[in-house]
């Protein structure tokens, strides 16, 4: 594994043989996340639907200008365009990427129909309650990033020419852009593509962190035409910038010892979580107990698993993973040392170290009068 910037892109090769194929992802750090920034000396807003859009429209344009199809994955804090190709052309296919990134004329006839089809897409998915309920959930376990999933519904109506120009103004930019290719990559050709230069400017992020010492245990209960739940644990702290890689490996060997595979954890500089599907007793007081040496190699064992699945089964999920992570300022591979190094001890000793406040929430969908329905 190398890596290394230029002109402020970070770029990640991970070397193994696919023959002449390569997968690439290209992240940036721009999602779901509603943002509220300071540029230069004025403050812009900028809603939780047009990154969503923009990055369609990007993924639109790579498929019908360029015949390059490729997947476009939003999260809440970052975006990923993943594809297959071959050494003959990723060069090229990144190259496209960045000039429509950067620098190509947005066309508002192509947008607006972007657009629409993302609406109507968003309107199919928006009635599985696992979706509607796990971005529900979303409001709980991002509390320091203001999203809310109405506005996220509201937005997506309100993006237009202005909205997606914000985003490639303020979040759109070289120094949050990750590639990542896994295969047998060229560092002199890539050291060889275009940059676009893009209007210097003074950009801060504006966050608005809740004293946590004096939050609460949440719950949205609601009926429905069919039965739901999930939850999640929120793991509350200051702001860090350290520790994070061990951060997301300890909470993964909690999720993996409380739920056997069945969790996600998320970590970031502003929040901690851990989210579930299987309805029990309160677990945020129970994983304690079982930080066992015995317990934590059996975790590890099923964290292997996982990303051996991930890694075989499913590639375009593991580019996806690898440039989240990086976006969080989490390096995927020293994780991997973390989950190898620690012990129940040292797990033991991290807790004690962060010093969390433990709180829950869930979401709860039910049919008809019974609030104890679980699908």
């Amino acid at each position: 594994m190398e890596q290394f910037q230029r002109h402020d892109v970070t770029f990640c090769l991970n070397e193994v043989d696919l023959g002449d194929e390569l997968n690439v992802s290209v992240t940036l750090g721009a999602g779901f996340v509603p943002k509220e920034l300071q540029v230069d000396e004025t403050y812009v807003k900028i809603g939780s639907g047009a990154v969503k859009v923009f990055s369609n429209y990007i993924k639109h344009r790579m498929k019908e200008r360029h015949r390059t199809p490729m997947d476009a994955i939003v999260s809440m804090s970052a975006t990923s365009f993943i594809w297959k190709t071959t050494k003959e052309h990723y060069v090229t296919d990144i190259q496209h990427l960045f000039n429509e990134l950067y620098e190509e004329d947005l066309h508002e006839d192509e947008l607006f129909g972007v657009k629409q089809r993302t609406i109507e897409n968003y309107k199919n998915v928006y009635k599985d309650l696992a979706f509607r309920g796990q971005m529900k959930l979303q409001e709980f376990t991002h509390t320091n990033k203001t999203f809310e999933l109405e506005e996220l519904s509201q937005g997506l109506l309100e993006v237009n020419m202005s909205t997606v120009q914000k985003v490639r103004d303020y979040l759109i930019r070289p120094s949050n852009t990750f590639v990542f290719c896994h295969g047998q990559a060229d560092k002199n050709q890539l050291t060889q593509l275009i940059i676009p230069a893009v209007q210097s400017r003074k950009i801060n992020d504006v966050f608005h962190v809740s004293n946590f010492h004096f939050l609460k245990d949440q719950e949205y209960v609601k009926q429905s035409k069919g039965n739901y739940w999930c939850g999640s644990i929120r793991f509350e702290r200051n702001p860090v910038l350290t520790d994070l890689a061990k951060e997301y490996v300890v909470l993964h060997l909690i999720g993996e010892l409380s739920n056997r595979g069945a969790y996600k954890v998320e970590v970031d500089p502003f929040d901690a979580s851990i989210s579930f599907e299987r309805k029990g007793q309160k677990q945020k007081d129970a994983f304690m107990s079982v930080i066992t040496e015995e317990q934590i190699q059996m975790a590890k064992m099923g964290i292997y698993q996982q990303l051996g699945k991930e890694f075989r089964n499913h590639p375009e999920q593991f580019m996806e993973h690898v440039g989240r992570l990086f976006i969080n300022h989490i390096h995927y591979f020293e994780c991997l040392s973390h989950l190898e190094e620690l012990t129940a001890k040292d797990v033991l000793q991290f807790l004690h170290m962060r010093d969390y406040r433990l709180r829950e929430g869930f979401v709860h969908y039910y049919k008809g009068e019974n609030k104890d329905a679980v699908s």
